[in-house]
């Protein structure tokens, strides 16, 4: 396993060129030079928040799981004093499936071990 750098915002900023692109999404740091000339946006989206975060561009446009884990092929490093929020792996009741009657009993077991409202007032 590599071991992450921890990077200051300095650090980060000085890589803000289409020659060396670093981004910063979700405390993160990822260096994505190589794959802007391939980002289905435009190479432009990635060089307009080199150097600096991105992290409020990248969730808007809410990108795929599959677009997450290309992301994480490019994770060298974390900002420096940024909790780590990324990845996110959700309860096991908020995965989806395609199945819906795994979804379904997936809320129904959720449901079902929530304490009734009354019960809180």
């Amino acid at each position: 396993m590599v071991s992450l750098q921890i990077l200051s915002l300095a650090e980060i900023a000085k890589h803000n060129t289409a020659e060396d692109c670093w981004i910063i999404i979700e405390g993160k740091v990822y260096d994505v030079t190589k794959y802007a000339p391939d980002h289905p946006g435009g190479a432009e989206v990635l060089f307009s928040v080199a150097g600096v975060d991105g992290t409020d561009g990248f969730n808007d446009i809410g990108h795929s799981t599959d677009a997450r884990k290309e992301l994480e092929t490019m994770l060298i490093g974390t900002l420096e004093g940024a909790p780590v929020t990324w990845p996110y792996h959700p309860p096991p009741y908020m995965k989806l499936s395609t199945d819906s009657t795994r979804l379904l009993f997936s809320m129904k077991r959720l449901l079902s071990t929530q304490r009734p409202i009354r019960d809180l007032l």
